[in-house]
């Protein structure tokens, strides 16, 4: 299945449902077990995109970091290394493991193992950036393949150098359009969450829900059949719970005046 994220289409995988117990148990009982280091975050360790930004809020200076391609650079050899050595199976158990959990020679994006592995190929580059990171008093953190940094004064060129130098002697290629060196004195946003002085919304998105409510109060979509009115409202009320996640305040207040619009659509929103 193809989706598209950030106008860039990715490949994601289904396995087939026999296909996704076995690797589903694999997950659990074999990956689950595994204490991943607090650098990483993920919903698969209680730790969500919230945790990640809450580590870079309120720095100076906020260094965004994107591996290309992350999961396809993934090799299938890249794999078995981890169930043989760091996991310590046999060869030939470890041969059968990477087998049921990769596709085409590469880690497939989807699969319920695929996170946790994933991450596991980064543990030595998370070890030698977070020693770097300590001796220069910078906070850091990953979120599946993007690497952010964060402290009280600017990186200099060679401390970046050093930063990126680390992460493709380990095979990974760092993505220079998605490159960010974010100041305190312009938006700093790490997954797209604002992360200045505290965690917020950033001021774009809200303008965004903002005008999309603006078009339906000034009757804007009256003319439209109410089915596709619906829809419209769908895709602005998971905005707003987006926005609720990041923000309840702004978020409560969004959904307050979202209720009086879809009052006055024939169908609730959620029956349609």
């Amino acid at each position: 299945m193809n989706i598209t994220c950030n106008q860039k289409k990715r490949t994601v995988y289904e396995p087939i449902p026999e296909l996704k117990i076995i690797v589903s148990k694999i997950d659990q009982i074999l990956l689950g077990s595994l204490r991943i280091p607090q650098t990483f975050c993920g919903v698969g360790w209680g730790r969500k995109d919230i945790t990640h930004a809450l580590r870079h809020t309120n720095k100076k200076c906020v260094l965004c970091l994107d591996i290309k391609d992350f999961f396809p650079s993934i090799h299938h050899t890249k794999v078995f290394e981890i169930f043989s050595r760091v996991l310590g199976c046999p060869a030939n158990v470890a041969k059968l493991l990477t087998r049921l959990t990769t596709h085409d020679d590469q880690l497939p994006q989807g699969f319920p193992t695929s996170s946790c592995l994933s991450a596991l190929t980064l543990l030595k580059v998370e070890r030698r950036l977070s020693a770097l990171c300590k001796q220069y008093g910078l906070n850091f953190s990953i979120y599946v393949d993007n690497l952010d940094f964060s402290g009280n004064w600017d990186f200099h060129p060679k401390l970046k150098d050093k930063i990126i130098s680390i992460i493709s002697q380990s095979g990974f290629k760092i993505n220079p359009k998605k490159t960010e060196c974010q100041h305190w004195y312009e938006t700093q946003k790490v997954l797209k969450i604002k992360v200045n002085k505290k965690i917020n919304i950033p001021d774009e998105k809200l303008q965004e829900v903002r005008a999309l409510m603006n078009e339906f109060e000034k009757g804007t979509y009256a003319n439209w059949p109410v089915k596709k009115q619906c829809k419209k409202l769908k895709h602005i009320q998971g905005k707003i719970g987006y926005i609720k996640y990041i923000n309840p305040v702004i978020g409560n207040k969004l959904m307050e005046r979202f209720h009086k619009i879809e009052a006055r659509v024939p169908i609730k929103v959620n029956a349609a």
